[in-house]
């Protein structure tokens, strides 16, 4: 994989210190490629061989989005190339809750997390519960306290009045709503996404 990044023209990054994250970046068009693979046990080395020539950085809870997928149809052309593949995501109700436990050690991207989720929540009226059931049914998956861990960080950035959360994820609104209306409403959203997941 990594000699045929290279031939395709993407330059290999280092980030952080020895061992840590490898990207690829390709300037025209400008795209980036990571890869990462489920922290298992203690925490460890940053990034992990996963074939030769190639790392992967290890990040924790990634086995959620990896496990609980959807696929979805690409079709793109231009005047030179077209595309037509089948693409796996994570579910909607995976990424939250591998977001959701993540968020603490997120510092640095906490503000795009939280407004990342509360685009999911907010994209359909039926988005929400959904996303409340689905994420149920995952969470039996796995341990029991990733499930209280998820409400308790929720719960950390969007208690029941103010919090850091409205403010992190109004920092990045544009429309038109003022600014005190769009804090209120997106506290609504997340108390109703607590409420949902405490219950049975």
């Amino acid at each position: 994989m990594d000699s045929l990044l290279v031939k395709a023209g993407y330059e290999v990054e280092i980030v952080g210190s020895y061992g840590g994250a490898v990207k690829y970046k390709l300037t025209t068009p400008p795209s980036e490629i990571e890869f990462i693979t489920p922290e298992i046990g203690r925490p460890g080395q940053p990034s992990i061989p996963v074939q030769s020539g190639l790392q992967a950085q290890a990040l924790r809870y990634v086995e959620i989005l990896l496990d609980n997928t959807r696929q979805i149809t690409v079709r793109e052309s231009t005047k030179a190339i077209k595309i037509s593949a089948v693409v796996k995501v994570p579910s909607p109700a995976a990424f939250i809750f591998q977001k959701s436990l993540t968020l603490p050690d997120r510092r640095d991207k906490l503000d795009k997390d939280l407004y990342y989720i509360f685009d999911l929540v907010d994209s359909t009226p039926k988005m929400i519960d959904e996303v409340i059931k689905e994420m149920k049914a995952i969470q039996r998956e796995y341990a029991k306290n990733w499930a209280h861990r998820t409400i308790s960080n929720l719960e950390r950035y969007f208690p029941e009045s103010g919090g850091q959360g409205p403010v992190l994820v109004g920092n990045q609104y544009t429309g038109e709503m003022p600014i005190e209306t769009f804090r209120n409403y997106v506290l609504r959203v997340f108390r109703n996404l607590i409420a949902g997941l405490k219950q049975g």
